[in-house]
């Protein structure tokens, strides 16, 4: 079997990844050692928060309001309720990163954000407790997703458009071919395709090993 590209992992990035390049009339084929929306990757649990003034570098903005804009158009094309906008409060001293990148990613991008002060936290929130010297920035634009239900409705739009969704196979090595790639699966097929991605959450560290990268995976726990 020969495909344009091979998606190895349909988690939350692999089951995009297969739907855009199969609605851009690519041959897809895309592998999961586990069953659809399993709970042993990065791509489980019951919600995700989604923000536009990303904190971490303002250079993410761009591609967060393009996402938006996919959210929405899948949730059209799937008839699926996906993102949710509830607000995001962003709590801390002014000098903190969360707060003075939040402000910054802002300015930089004309995003509207509400600036409160610890007494105005207080006053709203009146569950949560605030320190004197914090303050906080109010986005009315963020909100969360439902990450397995934003998987399965990517593996549709990919199915939809042509896409193979194989569940229960493991790749079992890849090699470079002057063509493209050959992938060995643990049921003894090999698939050919002209362009490999992996998206493979923690296996990446076992994957990439065998060819001399080495990662370290940590669980980051957030609550």
């Amino acid at each position: 079997m020969r495909f344009d590209v091979a998606v190895v992992g349909l988690g939350g990035m692999g089951s995009a990844i297969a739907a855009h390049c199969a609605r851009r009339g690519a041959s897809v084929i895309g592998l999961e050692q586990f069953e659809s929306t399993h709970d042993l990757g990065s791509s489980s649990g019951k919600s995700r928060m989604i923000r536009k003034a990303y904190f971490e570098d303002a250079a993410y903005v761009p591609l967060l309001l393009r996402a938006y804009d996919l959210w929405r158009e899948l949730e059209r094309k799937t008839d699926t309720e996906l993102l949710r906008i509830t607000g995001l409060l962003m709590v801390g001293e002014e000098e903190t990163e969360i707060i003075a990148g939040a402000c910054r990613a802002a300015r930089q991008h004309n995003l509207q954000l509400e600036s409160l002060s610890a007494r105005q936290i207080t006053a709203r929130y009146p569950t949560l407790k605030v320190l004197e010297r914090e303050v906080g920035v109010f986005e009315s634009d963020g909100g969360v997703l439902d990450p397995e239900a934003c998987v399965q409705a990517h593996l549709r739009v990919a199915s939809a458009a042509g896409a193979e969704m194989h569940f229960g196979v493991a790749m079992k090595g890849w090699e470079k071919t002057n063509t493209g790639f050959q992938l060995e699966l643990g049921d003894g097929t090999k698939v050919e395709s002209r362009t490999l991605v992996f998206s493979l959450g923690a296996w990446f560290k076992e994957a990439f090993e065998k060819v001399g990268i080495r990662m370290q995976v940590q669980r980051n726990v957030q609550a």
